[in-house]
């Protein structure tokens, strides 16, 4: 029976696993916040912060992913972060569907803008190379991907599905209050709101946190179209760190949890 629960889960592609931290939740808006400027403001999150996650089908574990803020570099005269999303699935998981997917985004220290991302994807039989230098002086992003270089004109403040989710952490949160971010991925902009719907305590394996609960909802088409089948908890503080995300599948659901979290900002 679990045999072909895990065939299924395959067949049905339900991880993402480098990208379901993200698109989870953020996958972008035509509008923007009204918080861009947020220089030195940044107190939720540092160099050296390195946080674990467990990715599974309801009782079926299948992988992990860990986000970790690597270091500081200058990309263009300008000082950026360097974060990387690796998610890969677990050893006896490998035969059904492997997974050794990495994305990593460099952002401006001070605004948090986008201003490189790269996606190399491996899953299963599909791999898939992606990339975006942003140019947001001149408003508009050069991408990269299999089927060629495109420029595509973005608006203000664009950033790509990993920038936004540590740039989300940034955001003064409200419970009734509705945030709206401008992503860009694989060419395309994509609207969505986060919706802080409650307060919540719940237990992880990593401990017990006092979060807000978090509902994304598309303004128009895409992957979730409006339907509220995501639901994140992040911690009801200055950090704001994802410790839990639940996805419905056709069956059931994924659930994202924090296992561990190192280097975190007191």
């Amino acid at each position: 029976m679990q045999s072909q629960a895990i065939l299924k889960l395959s067949n049905i592609k339900i991880f993402f696993l480098s990208n379901i931290l993200t698109l989870l939740i953020f996958t972008a808006s035509e509008g923007q916040s009204d918080k861009i400027d947020i220089k030195g403001k940044n107190n939720s999150f540092q160099v050296g912060e390195k946080l674990t996650f467990s990715i599974g089908y309801e009782f079926i574990p299948a992988g992990k992913a860990i986000l970790s803020v690597d270091g500081i570099s200058v990309i263009n005269g300008r000082s950026v972060y360097q974060i990387t999303s690796r998610a890969k699935s677990y050893r006896f998981f490998d035969p059904f569907y492997k997974v050794r997917d990495e994305i990593v985004t460099y952002i401006d220290t001070n605004t948090l803008q986008s201003i490189k991302f790269r996606k190399t994807l491996r899953e299963g039989s599909y791999s898939y190379d992606y990339s975006i230098d942003f140019n947001p002086d001149s408003m508009n992003a050069v991408s990269k991907s299999p089927s060629g270089t495109r420029l595509v004109e973005i608006p203000e403040f664009t950033l790509d599905v990993l920038s936004a989710m540590y740039y989300m952490r940034t955001l003064d949160l409200k419970v009734g209050k509705t945030e709206t971010l401008t992503v860009l991925d694989n060419d395309k902009l994509y609207p969505l709101d986060i919706r802080v719907v409650r307060r919540e305590r719940i237990s992880t394996r990593a401990g017990t946190f006092d979060c807000l609960v978090i509902i994304p909802e598309l303004k128009s088409g895409g992957l979730f179209k409006n339907e509220g089948r995501i639901t994140a908890w992040v911690t009801d503080d200055h950090r704001k760190i994802p410790v839990l995300m639940k996805s419905k599948a056709i069956i059931g659901a994924i659930i994202v949890e924090l296992q561990e979290a190192e280097g975190l900002v007191e």
